[in-house]
């Protein structure tokens, strides 16, 4: 295995992993909580802002939100901290949940937009 294999594939490690009923799933730790994190995203969103609020989510939130992966995973990188399951799941979690109301966000404006154009009220 190669080093670039080693990364590309890393998230497929059991020992990285969460386990279900013994069995690691397919994916690691921090990822499973970044899908997880993009569908609360999408139900939460309207919940959290308008359909047809017009003003934009602000982009700080989005850098805030990958604050704690960067740091969970750079200190892991660095051997300063140990992560673990707990941690790369939540910062996980907190990334994707953010994404997924800016790609949420994103999708409206353009259907929006589109309807705009063609004279469609949604």
């Amino acid at each position: 295995v190669t080093g670039v294999q080693r990364v590309l594939f890393r998230s497929q490690l059991a020992d990285r992993s969460l386990h279900l009923m013994s069995e690691p799933l397919a994916v690691c730790a921090r990822c499973f909580g970044l899908y997880l994190g993009l569908l609360i995203g999408v139900i939460a969103f309207p919940f959290i802002q308008s359909v047809r609020n017009e003003k934009p989510l602000s982009r700080k939130l989005l850098f805030v939100s990958i604050i704690p992966l960067g740091i969970d995973w750079g200190l892991g990188a660095l051997g300063i901290w140990e992560n673990s399951h707990v941690s790369r799941f939540l910062t996980g979690l907190i990334a994707g949940t953010v994404c997924a109301l800016f790609i949420t966000s994103g999708a409206i404006e353009i259907i929006q937009i589109k309807a705009r154009r063609e004279d469609i009220s949604i």
